[in-house]
């Protein structure tokens, strides 16, 4: 599923500005533990403008987690927020900054997708 984080990183670093997250700005680490590995990846917000990399400023917010919890994140298998209750994902610093990523994450199964404006998804 490593494959899969990187598609993620990359879709959300192409995405350059996103208009939800435009009074959004601070620096999230997310460290992802498989075994002995451990990957590192910075996503920097600044007014709505993403940036991702494997090094970066001082984080204001720390995500650590495992691999198999982050790819259900992901993959909209698991939300962040049960994954935080029930001690799957252990988040230090801004909470807003979780709050603002999973903006950026697959919609849970199931769930309506929070990413479009509810005026968008009513008919006529």
């Amino acid at each position: 599923m490593a494959g899969e984080r990187e598609r993620f990183f990359e879709e959300i670093s192409k995405q350059g500005h996103v208009r939800l997250l435009e009074r959004t700005s601070g620096v999230l680490l997310i460290e992802i533990k498989d075994g002995e590995r451990a990957e590192r990846w910075f996503v920097t917000i600044h007014r709505g403008d993403i940036g991702v990399a494997h090094d970066g400023a001082a984080p204001d917010c720390v995500i650590r987690t495992d691999g198999a919890t982050f790819d259900a994140i992901v993959t909209g298998k698991m939300s962040t927020m049960p994954a935080i209750l029930r001690n799957k994902l252990e988040v230090e610093g801004r909470i807003e900054l979780v709050l603002a990523l999973q903006t950026m994450f697959k919609p849970t199964e199931g769930a309506i997708d929070q990413r479009t404006a509810g005026y968008a998804r009513r008919s006529s």
